[in-house]
């Protein structure tokens, strides 16, 4: 019985270890093509490729080469995380010609892990040359909108708020709860901000509706979450110390910033949503928006009402903690 045993167990053994110098290999080959494809435009160098039993497949110490430029972008890995591993193996089978039907899983996502990049890397200045060839003129008139960040902080706000580099987490992905569809966002800058949002909706979509473009998304409910790491205390010393602006000013550039982006999305935010956000500015360190809407919204059809009423809609509230 104990010969069996261990004879069980190195078969087991060798059949993991057989299966995933299969799954490394196919990732790698395919990898490899794609890349190469990509060259002209972008040079992508990475050192390996690693999954795990819990069923994480990552690409590994990847360092990317933009055509035109020397500096690179350095990325820790890419991973896909899957709910187990026979789920990596499901993957890998596409277009091998088995003929049998992906087997979707019930979350699926992809986590960028270790994104750094340079504040002075030489295509950081080149956005920053085209963003002053876009917002020049305004910014010159308008000081805190370059302060506060209003269109995005240039690289040259970035160095003078003491960031000589850029350390990016990022994620996304979805996950099955209770016959309901989860989506899950998430980016982590360190010594910046981090941010959170999860949206829930009323059904999941079949590969029939995905294919056919007739899937809805009907949202049910969300939550976004944002948790000031530093960013905000630099930018009030930035603005009222360096670029001598009353506090007044900076606060309601930087409400003016958040408008800005609700209007990029269809929504004029509210009293409900902009007297917390104010209250955070004030010093808070976490702000929370939460949308419970009445009746499922579909978030396609957001574009038909007036940016106005989308807080109704939505049920938006907010707080500060």
């Amino acid at each position: 019985m104990k010969q069996l045993l261990i004879l069980a167990a190195l078969l087991g053994a060798a059949g993991y270890l057989g299966s995933k110098f299969y799954l490394h290999d196919k990732v790698s080959r395919n990898l490899d093509l794609v890349l190469e494809a990509a060259r002209p435009a972008v040079d992508v160098q990475y050192e390996g490729v690693s999954s795990t039993l819990s069923g994480d497949l990552s690409i590994d110490g990847i360092t990317v080469h933009m055509a035109g430029f020397a500096d690179p972008v350095h990325i820790a890995s890419v991973k896909l995380v899957t709910p187990g591993y026979f789920h990596l193996l499901d993957l890998a089978s596409i277009g091998s010609g088995s003929g049998g039907e992906l087997d979707i899983p019930d979350e699926l996502g992809i986590a960028f892990e270790g994104i750094r990049v340079a504040t002075d890397a030489d295509f950081m200045r080149a956005v920053e040359e085209a963003r002053r060839a876009e917002y020049g003129v305004q910014e010159v008139a308008d000081p805190a909108a370059s302060c506060v960040g209003t269109r995005g902080f240039s690289a040259g706000t970035l160095r003078q708020l003491g960031y000589r580099e850029l350390v990016i987490d990022a994620g996304v992905g979805y996950r099955q709860v209770d016959g309901k569809l989860l989506i899950d966002v998430s980016t982590d800058v360190a010594e910046m901000y981090d941010l959170s949002m999860v949206l829930t909706f009323d059904s999941m979509p079949t590969p029939q509706t995905v294919m056919m473009g007739a899937f809805q998304p009907r949202l049910v409910a969300g939550r976004l979450e944002y948790v000031d790491r530093s960013l905000e205390e630099r930018v009030m010393k930035l603005c009222t110390e360096v670029e001598k602006l009353p506090v007044e000013t900076v606060i309601a550039a930087r409400v003016d910033a958040f408008q800005a982006v609700g209007s990029a999305n269809g929504i004029e935010f509210d009293e409900y949503v902009i007297d917390p956000y104010i209250e955070f500015l004030n010093g808070k360190d976490r702000f929370v928006i939460t949308a419970e809407p009445i009746d499922p919204v579909n978030l396609l059809q957001i574009g038909l009402y007036k940016p106005s009423d989308v807080p109704a809609l939505l049920n938006l509230r907010a707080e500060a903690i």
